[in-house]
């Protein structure tokens, strides 16, 4: 993340000021996505800034994908394991069914 915070500075985001802190990963990734099409390829840099700031965009939504899926799975496995039947899940998986979730 702080990478791709360099890359939107070198890049000149004009919103850069307001590039949140690298803990916050969803925010960074709000931001670059937002304001990846203001960035421009410096003159002088040998560095393909906007290519790899989306190279690095990609990387960290399937890193968020990745712990967004362990941590569905760990709250399920906690409510099942709380005795919470599957049909109460339906809504929280944007399923229609108990055979969804």
């Amino acid at each position: 993340m702080n990478r791709l915070g360099e890359l939107h500075e070198l890049g000149g985001d004009p919103a850069f000021e307001r590039f949140p802190a690298s803990e916050e990963l969803f925010l960074v990734l709000d931001h670059a996505q937002t304001w990846a099409c203001k960035l421009k390829q410096p003159k002088d840099s040998l560095v393909n800034v906007v290519g790899e700031a989306a190279v690095l965009r990609a990387t960290l939504w399937q890193y968020l994908r990745e712990q967004a899926d362990t941590g569905q799975l760990k709250a399920i496995e906690d409510g099942r394991a709380a005795g919470l039947p599957w049909d109460h899940f339906t809504e929280a998986l944007c399923v229609t069914s108990k055979q969804g979730a």
